[in-house]
């Protein structure tokens, strides 16, 4: 059992990693790497450098690109009450191709607009360990801020991927996806369209049990700004 304010280390690429074990009541994790058989008591807290061995093996084998780290997640029950989430958020945006090389996602981009380009917005969940296998929709927003525009306009993307506007209520959300089961990273295309607009818009990702607990992205989000 390990209790306490439970540090690894982190030297370039190897971070320690800790399985079967026990994690005490109220314990906090950083710097560490969770394989497998670990058990967790109540009010377990994780740093965002702590990562899941599940999540890294399920994305070599199903190939999953690894996209810029969305970090600062929030979750709530359906009460709106906060709680702790062990979910990771991963996401960016990318405008075409290069040739034969392909652009890397980057969370913060500045694009010009062009009606005839592509723009690519993908995001991956990395599903908290204790949600993986349950029923749950996933849920895309976008806030987009047009030019001298003071507050944005939100949007939520539905099943099609149209962009549909929001009233704010979390209860009034459409599910981009329904998933039955969580898998424990589910890749999110989110959008393979032209952008024709200009302004800000930011790309809020996350997913919602059927219990109404939602996680979803909200200090790091994708951020884009198409100029003319």
């Amino acid at each position: 059992t390990l209790s306490g304010q439970i540090t690894g280390t982190r030297f370039k690429e190897t971070t320690t990693k800790i399985e079967s074990v026990t994690i005490s009541a109220n314990s906090h994790l950083s710097n560490l790497v969770i394989g497998k058989n670990v058990k967790f008591e109540e009010g377990v807290t994780l740093d965002d450098s702590v990562t899941f061995e599940v999540h890294t093996a399920y994305m070599e084998t199903h190939s999953i690109d690894t996209l810029p780290k969305l970090k600062g997640l929030s979750a709530l029950d359906k009460q709106g009450k906060p709680l702790s989430t062990w979910a990771r958020l991963e996401g960016g945006a990318r405008m075409g191709t290069e040739g034969s090389g392909k652009k890397r996602y980057s969370k913060k981009l500045t694009l010009k607009r062009n009606p005839q380009k592509d723009v690519q917005i993908h995001g991956n969940v990395l599903t908290d360990v204790r949600h993986i296998g349950k029923r749950a929709d996933i849920l895309v927003v976008a806030a987009r801020t047009a030019p001298g525009a003071t507050s944005p306009s939100f949007y939520m993307l539905d099943k099609p991927g149209t962009p549909k506007p929001w009233d704010g209520a979390i209860s009034s959300l459409a599910p981009f996806q329904s998933r039955t089961a969580l898998a424990p990273v589910v890749s999110v295309p989110i959008w393979n369209n032209p952008l024709d607009i200009v302004g800000d818009v930011q790309v809020y990702l996350g997913y919602r049990l059927n219990d109404g607990t939602i996680v979803y992205s909200l200090e790091e989000v994708i951020e884009i700004t198409l100029t003319e």
